[in-house]
């Protein structure tokens, strides 16, 4: 029989199934804070799940929700924000055809609006209240349809956000540098995304590309591929630095040309390296081919073989 209630009515969050994990984590901590008592209360519901009373994919599922839960406890804003170079904005002086155009190539309801640099944001403005401007046809004034942005900085504890987001109905925060730069923008369902992604990624067929080495020597790569395995496999060419700030492909990308690059852009990386865009939407880069390769330390698989 299908369950009616996201979650059972009892109010102790022991007793919850965490169908909707907002609302089971928002009833977590509103039951209690402090992080021992959370970890414990978290593993009896995981033991619970594990104990075979229930059976089929849901409670499996269930189980992967409460242990990505936890694994928040070590996560970061900087961890799940939507890097700088991605976030997809408005320009307060763009005309009503050009935003036209952006929303319907990205298709977001809400867009952070800025003055001549992102590091200058007014605030953010859902499509609704663009749309009801558009039908009282009234002159088009952005910066009228724009509510105030909550500033986070990098450092701050994820679970602490999304309590600071659900309490304060929030659905966008932007993460900012010590020394008042944009690093980048969080959506709500972008940390909901981190507590049900990796359920979907496990039924999900598709997977992310291994990397192909091609008959003139180049490789072509998922854009999401981390640094570290990259590396690993065809030698390093980052320096430390760059290492330390980039965790992926495109994060390196990203950084070179200060934008999402065009499919058939090829970028060139002091080394030599070439990045050629393979493919790639407004908002991020899906797949790179790499050439010239220019290596400063061997493979761990040469290293093995020496």
């Amino acid at each position: 029989m299908a369950r009616s209630n996201i979650m059972s009515e009892d109010p102790s969050p022991e007793t919850a199934t965490p169908s909707n994990p907002l609302k089971f984590f928002k009833k977590l901590f509103k039951a209690t804070r402090p992080d021992n008592d959370v970890d414990a209360m978290l593993d009896s519901l995981i033991d619970k799940s594990s104990s075979g009373n229930h059976i089929g994919h849901s409670y499996s599922n269930e189980k992967k929700l409460i242990e990505n839960i936890i694994a928040l406890r070590d996560l970061t804003a900087v961890d799940v924000m939507i890097p700088r170079a991605e976030v997809v904005a408005i320009e307060i002086d763009a005309d009503l055809e050009e935003v036209q155009e952006l929303i319907s190539k990205t298709q977001l309801s809400r867009y952070p609006v800025y003055r001549e640099t992102l590091d200058n944001v007014i605030g953010s403005m859902h499509i609704k209240d663009l749309l009801i401007a558009m039908m009282d046809q009234k002159k088009i004034i952005l910066e009228a349809l724009c509510k105030p942005l909550t500033i986070v900085s990098p450092g701050m504890p994820v679970h602490d956000l999304l309590i600071q987001m659900q309490e304060t109905k929030k659905h966008m925060v932007l993460v900012v540098d010590e020394y008042g730069g944009i690093d980048g923008m969080i959506t709500l369902g972008d940390i909901i995304e981190d507590i049900v992604g990796n359920i979907d990624d496990e039924y999900n067929q598709n997977e992310m590309m291994q990397p192909i080495r091609n008959a003139d020597g180049s490789v072509t790569v998922d854009a999401k591929m981390i640094v570290e395995d990259f590396e690993a496999q065809f030698g390093q060419f980052l320096t430390e630095e760059e290492r330390e700030d980039h965790n992926t492909l495109a994060g390196v990308v990203f950084t070179l040309v200060g934008r999402v690059p065009a499919r058939g852009e090829v970028i060139t990386h002091p080394t030599g390296t070439e990045f050629e865009i393979i493919d790639a939407d407004l908002r991020r880069i899906n797949r790179l081919k790499l050439r010239n390769i220019t290596t400063t330390q061997p493979t761990d698989e040469a290293t093995n073989n020496a």
